[in-house]
């Protein structure tokens, strides 16, 4: 009997779901939607089906449309992946406006920390790492009747995990639908994963692209190169000359987009709307980017804008063209930073701790800071507190909570994050970035040469070491975040920048000649939180693609017998070494023959063979002209350098 009336239950509840089912609306010109009803065969028929189509396609935003129109989300909701947090959440927003559904009730989403779904859900969005984890508590994924596994292509170990958990799922659950999307890189091996599953291959839209390349390196070695931020200002210039339109400018970050708005700003001859796009933005700043508009808009995005988002109205972009280090870095789904110090802690041999390092960066700071328990929060952290470097200090809290995670209960451990003013469910998520993390490194290809790290037999010298691998390996991704303190203890930062020390730090007081930081922030002033001291020697070498060279003083040098010149190296305005003697040679032949002639020939400020002759000659020219030669046999220094 009980059964029955659940039975009846469940059934009445599909009843009142399928009653208030949205009735979508189609915008006929996306290519997804015109082959809507070959789609909705597929699905039909199928229990899995590949959709394979280009970016522009529609197939983000009208898949879960065409399911709808199905009768699917009826019997359990339609899950949709999504690789990124800004995308699941700009892409809800997306399709509940176009079925004119509050966001969170026809349409939710569920991301870190947010949850915006209801029991009037019929569409969730969500990234693949919370599909993931509801699979621990729930292997058969019964909330819901149809899966979508968006961008499948991008291949991170989450997507992975997911088709091989769902490939094993489908027996058991004949009635969940799943539909996976790729991009048009080779789709049949998911067919193929699937046991031959059938693909549906939509088109892209075409536009004609005109390409333009605009070098901000100069072949004279007299001029010098173009700033990265002054050649995009010059790009907008150019392209706003062209017609109405808008403009999508690439960038690789945040502190990136943030300078580039700021100078754009300030470009007064420019009349358009400035609109940052990152992970980090409020969903209401990401969706002004897809509301309608008047005017030219200048959107500034990381690469969610070239995959997981297509942004209306854009008809101008500009790429600055960011070297890619390797396709390692691509393959790691972090801030290009984070994997940026990651490889190089493989040839630093100090994998170990940028990995716990790198996790850190990439959630919120554990370490709480109750207004009304401040000064016994700051007692409590200090014992996690480095006098050199606060990524150090990060180092000592993760081996606190390792050493008494060994060893205490569940809520005991709990208990110890109150006690010492650290957030439980932040450390659990640092714990699981980087597991991911290190997960994500063992599937990169091997490092060519592995690297040990120096040992010492001084302990303390052997300290100095590590600390040494860990901040040049941190330096990689944070090269712009340099500070060099001045004599009214500001510190002078990239471009011209001028920051303080953050109170919290532990470097706080002492103030080191020379800094790192992790990020930047503009609160009364601009502080760098998460500090190190480093050493300005190590910049060179990391930085070698950045920097600036000067030569001054090129000049005859006796000691080593050829002209040499004072090297002044400069990474973004700060001078990293003053007046290093070099050879002037390769770097100005022609400057350099003249002062060799003048100095080492003329003077005879040489010891060559044949000059030794010559000075022979001059040193016996009174007793040659005594002899009854004309005098003047010898011309005088100014006429023999002619």
């Amino acid at each position: 009997m009980t059964e029955q009336r659940d039975h009846r239950g469940r059934a009445a509840a599909q009843l009142d779901r399928r009653a208030t089912l949205p009735k979508p609306v189609y915008p006929e010109k996306l290519p997804v939607v015109q082959r809507r009803q070959e789609i909705a065969r597929a699905i039909e028929r199928n229990q899995v089906v590949v959709i394979c189509g280009e970016t522009g396609s529609g197939k983000t935003t009208q898949l879960q449309k065409i399911c709808l129109e199905l009768g699917r989300g009826v019997a359990g909701m339609i899950g949709h992946t999504q690789p990124r947090r800004i995308a699941a959440r700009s892409v809800a927003a997306r399709i509940a406006e176009e079925l004119d559904s509050p966001l969170g009730h026809a349409v939710g989403y569920k991301v870190r920390f947010v949850d915006k779904v209801s029991p009037d859900t019929y569409v969730k969005l969500m990234t693949d790492g919370i599909l993931l984890a509801e699979m621990q508590n729930d292997r058969l994924l019964r909330q819901y009747d149809t899966i979508i596994i968006d961008e499948a292509h991008v291949r991170s170990l989450n997507i992975d995990f997911l088709l091989g958990c769902l490939k094993q799922l489908l027996p058991h659950r004949p009635d969940l639908k799943l539909i996976i999307t790729s991009a048009t890189i080779d789709p049949e091996r998911f067919s193929r994963h699937f046991d031959g599953a059938p693909i549906v291959q939509v088109s892209g839209r075409m536009f004609p692209v005109e390409v333009r390349y605009r070098p901000l390196t100069s072949d004279d070695p007299d001029e010098d190169d173009i700033r990265q931020i002054d050649g995009i200002i010059a790009a907008v210039d150019e392209l706003t000359g062209e017609g109405p339109g808008d403009i999508l400018i690439f960038l690789s970050g945040e502190r990136e987009i943030r300078e580039t708005a700021d100078a754009l700003r300030k470009h007064h001859t420019l009349r358009a709307d400035i609109l940052p796009l990152y992970a980090k933005l409020s969903l209401h700043e990401q969706a002004r980017v897809f509301q309608p508009h008047r005017g030219r808009r200048i959107v500034l995005a990381t690469n969610v804008a070239e995959t997981s988002l297509t942004v209306p109205g854009i008809h101008y972009v500009v790429d600055p063209g960011f070297a890619r280090i390797s396709r390692d870095l691509a393959r790691l789904p972090i801030d290009p930073r984070l994997g940026r110090m990651i490889l190089a802690a493989r040839a630093e041999a100090c994998l170990n701790e940028v990995l716990i390092i790198a996790a850190a960066l990439s959630v919120q700071d554990p370490r709480e800071r109750p207004m009304e328990d401040e000064q016994a929060a700051r007692e409590a952290h200090a014992k996690f507190r480095d006098s050199q470097s606060d990524f150090m200090g990060l180092l000592k809290l993760w081996d606190f909570f390792h050493e008494h995670a060994q060893a205490l209960s569940g809520s005991k451990l709990r208990k110890l994050c109150r006690t010492n003013f650290l957030s439980f469910i932040r450390m659990r998520e640092w714990l699981d970035i980087h597991a991911q993390l290190e997960g994500m490194v063992k599937e990169l290809a091997p490092f060519p040469a592995p690297a040990s790290r120096s040992t010492h037999p001084d302990p303390r010298r052997a300290e100095e070491l590590r600390y040494a691998s860990i901040h040049r390996a941190l330096l990689t991704g944070l090269l712009a975040n340099i500070g060099q303190k001045t004599e009214s203890y500001e510190y002078a930062g990239a471009r011209g920048m001028k920051f303080y020390v953050f109170p919290g730090s532990g470097l706080f007081a002492s103030k080191p000649q020379w800094l790192v930081a992790a990020e930047l922030v503009q609160t009364t002033k601009l502080y760098a939180r998460m500090v190190a001291r480093i050493q300005p020697e190590w910049l060179e070498r990391l930085a070698g693609h950045l920097v600036t060279r000067t030569y001054s003083d090129p000049h005859w040098d006796d000691e080593t017998a050829r002209v040499v010149a004072f090297e002044r190296v400069c990474l973004y305005d700060l001078p990293i070494v003053e007046k290093r003697s070099v050879h002037y040679g390769p770097i100005d032949p022609k400057t350099s023959r003249e002062i060799f002639i003048r100095h080492a020939s003329v003077l005879g400020e040489s010891n060559a063979p044949f000059l030794r002759h010559n000075r022979q000659l001059i040193e016996d020219r009174p007793a040659i002209e005594a002899k009854g030669r004309p005098r003047g046999a010898l011309v005088d220094q100014k006429v023999r350098f002619d």
